[in-house]
């Protein structure tokens, strides 16, 4: 509407749509396409911005993965020292009681 080109390369041949897609901004992709933006341009790597998209989205999912591992590691680690905690106190239970008389 302001009369900027939206197929206006940066010194690595990113263009806004590449950036959008990046981003994952669909309110800027839309704006950007109804503006004709080139949706087949090419980085310098040789990517259009739907292949940039993809890619970041499948470097998040192995990092949620990842992440997701990590905390049932994590889960798993501090639920072996609950338990053991919790064998300790009951055996430190029972050798008081042990000793306990009512009489």
């Amino acid at each position: 509407n302001y009369g900027a080109d939206p197929n206006k390369r940066d010194v690595i041949y990113n263009t806004p749509l590449h950036l959008a897609a990046c981003i994952h901004n669909f309110s800027i992709i839309s704006m950007l396409i109804n503006a004709k933006a080139d949706v087949s341009c090419l980085d310098m790597h040789g990517r259009n911005p739907l292949q940039l998209a993809s890619s970041k989205l499948e470097i998040l999912q192995k990092g949620w993965r990842q992440g997701a591992i990590e905390m049932v590691k994590l889960r798993e680690e501090v639920q072996q020292v609950v338990d053991l905690l919790l064998s300790i106190l009951m055996r430190g239970i029972e050798e008081k009681w042990k000793n306990f008389s009512l009489m």
